[in-house]
């Protein structure tokens, strides 16, 4: 049972109020405005709303405490001093008991952490390569892509001049048939020398009946 019961708001903890009366434990706590005082020995008028209050009403009751406690211990003949150091003592051996597995653990995740690291700069560094692999391939490609493409050019090339050549020869060709065809067209006029001659002769014949006429 405790020797004493320290309250902040009255109206929250009114149970453990009731409690610690029924067993006779004296009260401290702090009394707001909106706060009933029935059950508390030693009221402190005080706000206990306001975090930074409550933060000061708390340190200012463990200080009490610890005050009291050390009067006591004063007062029964303890040496405090000596105590402090006892306690120092025992407290470093359980660190040193507690350290080793934490130091241990750190190691582990520190070796865990180096292995950790070469083998993500692995990945990391096969992942370049094949990347790069892939790009070389692609460039590679591309590359005789071009080449093609410019062999299939070059061979074109000559077959459109051919084309190109062939196409003023058929030109010129065609020219040159209508050319026939006005020699074909000119062809009857020889025709003309034939009446000539047809007119020659029956002059003839008409001056040879004129002459036979003149003899006779």
């Amino acid at each position: 049972v405790p020797d004493l019961l320290f309250v902040i708001d009255v109206n929250k903890e009114d149970l453990a109020i009731a409690e610690a009366k029924k067993l006779g434990i004296p009260v401290v706590a702090v009394i707001d405005t909106n706060c009933s005082p029935d059950g508390v020995e030693f009221a402190i008028p005080g706000n206990d709303d306001a975090a930074r209050a409550i933060a000061l009403y708390c340190d200012l009751a463990s200080r009490a405490a610890l005050d009291g406690m050390s009067e006591q211990l004063g007062a029964a003949g303890v040496d405090l001093g000596a105590m402090e150091v006892a306690a120092a003592e025992a407290i470093e051996p359980e660190a040193a008991v507690a350290d080793p597995p934490a130091e241990k653990a750190k190691a582990e995740e520190k070796a865990a952490t180096v292995e950790a690291v070469p083998e993500e700069k692995a990945v990391t560094e096969e992942a370049a390569t094949e990347e790069k692999a892939a790009t070389e391939e692609v460039a590679t490609a591309e590359k005789v892509a071009t080449e093609d493409k410019a062999v299939t050019e070059e061979k074109a090339a000559p077959e459109e001049a051919e084309t190109e050549e062939k196409a003023p020869a058929k030109e010129a060709t065609a020219k040159k048939a209508p050319a026939k065809k006005e020699t074909a067209k000119k062809a009857p006029a020889k025709k003309k020398p034939a009446a000539k001659k047809d007119a020659a002769e029956d002059a003839t014949e008409e001056a040879e009946d004129a002459t036979e006429e003149k003899a006779e």
